[in-house]
């Protein structure tokens, strides 16, 4: 099964998806573990369908900056290449709102 979970807090302000109306767009920004002594950060995009209204409410206020984000969701991947031939990668998190966790930071 194609099942992740991330966590880690957004990094530029989420949008609404324009096709479908209670779904939101954000990128995630989270650390990933690496055999050097600094961790890695990787900013991963999500969408999450079907946000429950706080979830709007948070996520599209003002203040989502205070929050710390934990997604379990489908890791979705489109290959295409580009004009050199080379195969590019995109990827991003696809969650229902039962997946989206949204924790105040003190």
């Amino acid at each position: 099964m194609n099942c992740t979970q991330l966590s880690g807090t957004v990094t530029n302000p989420p949008s609404i998806i324009p096709a479908h109306k209670t779904g939101i767009f954000f990128e995630l920004r989270a650390r990933s573990p690496m055999a050097q002594e600094k961790p890695a950060v990787t900013n991963i995009p999500c969408r999450v369908f079907n946000a429950t209204p706080e979830q709007r409410e948070i996520l599209l206020g003002k203040n989502y900056r205070n929050y710390r984000v934990e997604i379990v969701g489908r890791l979705s991947v489109a290959t295409s290449e580009d004009e050199s031939e080379q195969n590019l990668f995109n990827l991003e998190v696809l969650a229902l709102p039962n997946g989206l966790l949204l924790q105040k930071v003190r």
